[in-house]
């Protein structure tokens, strides 16, 4: 069953009899480059896809919240006055994370039908997490009328993450489906939490995912330990050097070696990464600027050397991909993508070719894993919007 806008607008009035008031898109991402930079301070280089997970809202005719999701075929209801908990199905947590962050912040809610589905990759690094919490904060601000603006769903959204399901991540995700742009990469402060839009690369280039289909859970991943290790190192900098050093956006390679001797190896390891993430998004934004394709497509070589021998969140699977990626003159660059573990890597290639890269990587992986990856050719869409709110005599097209 494919799913999308009008799947899930049908699929709700099907479960509930009788039509959605709101419908809600938000959409996945990629991330182009800056990876695990988003909670250390400084600029990742995001971009919206054309995948999205559709929420669709009306208010119950009792007291309870009650969400169906069409890809898992449940029906999951609880008071919605009682304090939330999260659930062992783990889908209906990112709802009710987004839930207990409007409770807390002075929302009273209301009695609510859900119905929620999307075609975006779970556990592929496109982060569908935080576009299934961005869906359901749009549609709830909209059918609530709660005023909302984007950077507080942003904030909701991540907040619900790190708090309710667990995952202390940065807010490079919520932030990429809410404000992305159709054709445009977002260069986002995460310090001040502000973006400019770049251009993406023409049309004579591609970019391209391939998923290895290895599925991964942040939660229980490495992935905390790494933002621990990161925040270890950090406090001792700013020990060394109150002055000069408030964020890893301030510190210098000279100020990271003199800090060595103060850290232990593993958290010196993770720091020397984020440092020459840092520098390397800088340099990432001067090649798109001049569009100087191919050594933007080097540094996303350089990010995944990093990313599999330094801050070691990659796994036998996307090092394969990537280095046979490299032997390819089509490919320009490409690296691992997302939180790490599994999930996608991300390829620069030459349009003309896109389809001859994945001929050319699939045999050997099938070979070395017992299975082939999946080619997925990416498209840009836009952020988070409302698709429909029949009280403002909108239609579903």
């Amino acid at each position: 069953m494919e799913i999308n806008a009008q799947a899930v607008a049908a699929a709700y009035s099907q479960q509930y009899g009788s039509a959605p008031v709101v419908l809600a898109a938000a959409p996945g991402r990629i991330n182009l480059i800056g990876e695990h930079i988003d909670y250390n301070h400084g600029w990742v280089m995001p971009a919206s896809i054309d995948q999205c997970i559709w929420v669709a809202a009306g208010p119950a005719p009792d007291d309870q919240l009650h969400i169906w999701s069409v890809g898992h075929q449940q029906l999951f209801s609880a008071p919605i006055s009682h304090p939330l908990q999260p659930h062992g199905w783990q889908w209906p947590n990112y709802v009710l994370g987004v839930l207990q962050q409007l409770q807390r912040h002075g929302h009273v809610l209301q009695g609510v039908q859900l119905c929620l589905g999307g075609n975006v990759p779970v556990g592929a690094g496109v982060s569908s997490s935080a576009a299934l919490e961005c869906a359901a904060l749009t549609a709830l601000n909209e059918l609530w009328q709660l005023g909302l603006p984007p950077l507080s769903i942003v904030q909701l959204a991540q907040a619900a993450e790190n708090q309710f399901v667990g995952v202390n991540c940065g807010i490079m995700d919520q932030y990429a489906s809410v404000f992305g742009k159709k054709d445009h990469c977002l260069l986002l402060d995460c310090d001040a939490l502000t973006h400019t839009y770049l251009p993406l690369p023409p049309p004579d280039y591609q970019l391209l995912l391939l998923d290895t289909q290895v599925k991964h859970s942040l939660a229980g991943s490495a992935y905390n330990d790494r933002r621990a290790a990161c925040e270890q190192g950090i406090a001792v900098l700013q020990q060394l050097f109150p002055a000069e050093v408030r964020t890893f956006r301030e510190v210098t390679q000279a100020q990271l070696a003199a800090a060595r001797p103060h850290l232990p190896p593993e958290v010196w390891q993770r720091c020397s990464y984020v440092v020459a993430e840092m520098q390397r998004v800088q340099a990432a934004v001067a090649a798109l600027q001049q569009g100087q394709w191919a050594q933007f497509g080097q540094l996303l070589y350089h990010t995944h050397q990093g990313l599999s021998q330094v801050y070691e969140v990659s796994c036998p699977e996307l090092d394969q991909l990537v280095a046979t990626c490299h032997s390819l003159p089509a490919v320009l660059g490409a690296r691992m993508m997302g939180g790490g573990f599994g999930g996608c890597v991300l390829a620069l290639v030459q349009a003309a070719y896109a389809a001859s890269v994945y001929a050319a990587v699939a045999p050997s992986y099938q070979a070395a894993f017992g299975r082939a990856p999946v080619y997925l050719p990416v498209q840009t869409g836009p952020g988070a919007h409302i698709v429909l709110h029949r009280g403002h005599g909108a239609s579903l097209h």
